[in-house]
């Protein structure tokens, strides 16, 4: 994945906005995303970087201050942001004044997340970058396991891991439809979206599991080309030989590539395990729905992953206005 990421990057790299300059991981990622020619890094940083052809900014510079506290209490005044509170916020955290500069067209897209949490993350990209007319903004990871008799070669995507606590059926179909897109995009190959469960076509019941069946309607209806299954427990999504058992006539069980998770609790818990156990490479979470490209770092990221981040918010940039897959779903019944 690694190789094939870097070369599709080089064609035309990004221009990203890193504010976690100072960061020691951070650093040594923008050296090698450099060297491999990747993106085009515009780093924050306080105490400078002594890495050539590298932009930085001082975030806390009066200019930059001023001109993105009045473009965010323009973007925020409705909600009664004033600009004294916008200064307050963009003095205190580079997050938002990275991600306006994105909006503003500064740069291409925005990586963050090394030392602040996915809650500021977030915020800074619902906020001041902002959704796509009629999305709503979602999260997935893109998960190499290492272990090629599952997903596409090993590979997967995980959705939604970083933003929506307890999405509704709506917001399921749209985070299925916007990974699917993704999975294409990045692998060129074709995605296999399992809805996971604790059922199987019915083995159990409740509440999530209703939902869950909810969002696989909504996707058939707006996207019936799409291979698209659930709901399914994750041994019938991914394993071929229990698939045969369980939902023999399933186009998706035993082969799946994009798992949507039915809330962010087994999302994040089952990505955090996988990355852990297997020794995964994850990558992410990157946003969905957004108007540009931006991706959420976890804190304990390790140098490659950030460096692979960079590669895949290049790809994005990419295919960015190309037309989507799903538009406005509909949320009647």
């Amino acid at each position: 994945m690694k190789k094939e990421l870097i070369e599709r990057a080089r064609r035309n790299p990004a221009r990203i906005i890193f504010p976690e300059g100072d960061d020691k991981r951070i650093k040594q990622a923008i050296a090698e995303i450099v060297k491999l020619g990747i993106a085009h890094p515009v780093v924050f940083t306080t105490g400078g970087i002594d890495i050539k052809g590298v932009e930085t900014i001082n975030p806390g510079s009066e200019d930059i201050i001023k001109k993105y506290a009045q473009l965010y209490t323009h973007i925020r005044e409705r909600k009664g942001v004033g600009f004294d509170s916008a200064v307050k916020l963009l003095t205190s955290n580079p997050v938002f004044t990275a991600a306006l500069m994105v909006r503003d067209g500064f740069a291409d897209a925005m990586i963050a997340g090394a030392s602040h949490t996915t809650k500021d993350v977030a915020k800074a990209v619902i906020y001041c970058i902002g959704p796509r007319e009629g999305k709503s903004v979602s999260s997935c990871f893109i998960i190499d396991t290492g272990n090629e008799k599952y997903g596409y070669k090993g590979k997967f995507i995980f959705a939604d891991c970083g933003v929506i606590v307890e999405p509704t059926s709506e917001q399921l179909a749209e985070i299925a439809i916007d990974s699917g897109m993704l999975f294409q995009k990045i692998f060129s190959a074709p995605p296999y979206i399992a809805f996971l469960s604790y059922s199987t076509y019915g083995s159990a019941g409740g509440p999530s599991v209703e939902r869950v069946r909810r969002a696989v309607e909504i996707v058939k209806g707006i996207q019936p080309d799409l291979m698209v299954d659930g709901e399914l427990q994750a041994d019938a999504a991914i394993v071929p030989e229990v698939a045969k058992r369980k939902c023999p006539d399933s186009f998706v069980a035993g082969r799946a590539n994009v798992l949507i998770f039915p809330d962010l609790n087994s999302g994040n818990i089952c990505y955090k395990l996988v990355d852990r156990l297997l020794d995964a490479i994850a990558i992410g979470p990157i946003f969905m729905g957004t108007l540009k490209p931006a991706s959420d770092l976890s804190r304990g990221c390790e140098v490659e992953e950030v460096v692979l981040d960079a590669a895949v918010i290049s790809v994005m940039t990419q295919f960015r206005d190309e037309e989507p897959i799903s538009q406005k779903l509909d949320t009647n019944p």
